[in-house]
């Protein structure tokens, strides 16, 4: 993350491609010597984030004059945005997991695995707006003006939503072939919940972009409320969803939560800028 703040965005790619390598290397290696356990695989994990770890901190070392060192006011100052954004990122990723225990509570293990293979394969058309939100964040930050983030976050989402809704119709098209050579013709139960979640993949990833924008302007209490009561929301679709509907109903629950949160969010950024920066002036004859 550091490398990204400073704009080497393809050293971080190397650091992420080396990492992902070491790990698969490692893994190789493990299966050769037959020795895979599950303590095994995990020291093969940390021993590839360590080593690719220490790469990237000697690319970032001389980036700053003199030694690093502890700052009480640096971690003072960024101890607050930093929980705000762990309470997003909490409550975003419990509405996936939610999902999944609601549907193994109600419906048993059997349907919980179909649905943990859609949420899965759905997870794919989220690397996209993943990597661009990845890219466009050090951009918004720099910015000084919070109209030109607001800007380029638009941007940045409509772009992503003329990309994310073809892509998800190839996913949709392909998903019955995919799912059947990788799990086998009994997993194919799986590939009704992932249409309507690749639609709902089409909002979080639109969303994403505006997520990024507020931890940009250093997130606004609004965006940890709104995940909040999305997250209670699925729950209560959840309960209703899935006995009407089983997995699927899971699925529709996550489709209207990803498009509630994008619709708030979306509605609330020019509220923001009003009430932040006033209303925009008029350029002057």
């Amino acid at each position: 993350n550091l490398l990204l703040g400073i704009h080497r965005v393809r050293s971080y790619n190397a650091v992420e491609i080396a990492t992902r390598s070491l790990n698969v290397g490692f893994l190789a290696v493990l299966i050769l010597a037959r020795s895979v356990t599950v303590v095994n695989v995990f020291v093969a994990g940390l021993a590839a984030t360590f080593l690719t770890g220490a790469w990237a901190f000697l690319q970032v070392r001389g980036v700053g004059p003199g030694a690093p060192r502890w700052s009480r006011s640096l971690f003072s100052a960024t101890v607050g945005y930093g929980f705000k954004a762990y309470l997003v990122s909490l409550f975003a990723y419990l509405i996936v997991r939610v999902d999944l225990l609601m549907v193994k509570y109600m419906l048993g293990a059997t349907q919980a695995g179909y649905y943990s293979i859609s949420a899965s394969v759905a997870d794919l058309l989220y690397i996209l707006p993943a990597t661009i939100g990845t890219i466009l964040f050090p951009r918004i930050s720099a910015l000084t003006d919070p109209r030109e983030k607001w800007r380029l976050a638009r941007k940045s989402m409509l772009a992503t939503i003329a990309v994310m809704v073809p892509l998800a119709i190839i996913a949709c098209l392909l998903a019955k072939v995919v799912v059947r050579l990788l799990f086998g013709r009994a997993f194919l139960p799986a590939v009704p919940p992932f249409y309507v979640l690749a639609g709902a993949m089409i909002f979080y990833g639109a969303n994403n972009m505006i997520a990024y924008l507020f931890a940009a302007l250093e997130y606004p209490a609004f965006s940890i409320y709104a995940w909040g009561v999305v997250l209670v929301l699925n729950m209560g679709l959840n309960l209703f969803f899935i006995p009407q509907w089983g997995i699927v109903g899971a699925a529709w629950s996550s489709l209207v939560c990803y498009l509630g949160i994008f619709l708030l969010e979306l509605v609330y950024v020019p509220y923001y800028l009003r009430r932040v920066l006033g209303p925009p002036t008029a350029p002057a004859s």
